[in-house]
């Protein structure tokens, strides 16, 4: 009769660097976090005013905004007052205007080097997960030689062939009924 063979193969990969990345990156993803943190404080998201007015001092003391806005203040009171307009409606309004420019310039900044830091913690995260993952498969396969490995695939073939209206329905078992099908 005929043999019958059976091979197993089982595989598995999966990135060994993992727990390297975890910890190379771990700062990245918490300082992303934090940065998400302070962007929701920031914009009152968090309902806790009091929070909310310590990230907006945050703002005010990391971002060089008082600074900036102070060098602008005396640079326009310094040539207002040399012309003799200081108290003036044109330097109030030019003073209102540089302030206002400045603190929509100098938030914005801001957000985006904390949209930027949480986008990277965002990365680090994504690096990590994707190291993280392992695949493994278990296949099996087995074939047969012999009259019985052989006759399987010829009749399937067999029945693929166009008859011409013909039926070779019964198969390999029902060799009569070809003659039944080709109308004979």
């Amino acid at each position: 009769m005929g043999k019958k063979t059976t091979q197993t193969q089982t595989s598995q990969s999966g990135n060994y660097a993992y727990d390297y990345l975890k910890g190379a990156f771990a700062p990245t993803v918490a300082s992303g976090n934090d940065a998400g943190s302070a962007i929701m404080t920031l914009l009152g998201m968090g309902g806790d005013p009091t929070a909310q007015q310590a990230a907006f001092q945050r703002y005010l003391d990391g971002s060089g905004y008082q600074f900036a806005l102070d060098q602008g203040t005396r640079a326009i009171t310094g040539t207002a007052a040399g012309r003799g307009l200081l108290n003036s409606g044109a330097t109030l309004r030019a003073m209102s205007d540089y302030g206002q420019k400045t603190g929509m310039s100098f938030f914005d900044q801001y957000m985006n080097r904390l949209a930027q830091q949480q986008s990277s913690g965002m990365a680090g995260a994504g690096l990590i997960a994707n190291a993280g993952q392992w695949s493994k498969s278990d296949g099996k396969s087995t074939q047969s030689s012999g009259i019985g490995g052989i006759l399987g695939p010829i009749l399937s073939l067999a029945a693929a062939i166009p008859t011409g209206g013909a039926s070779l329905s019964a198969g390999a078992g029902g060799m009569g009924g070809i003659t039944g099908g080709l109308g004979l």
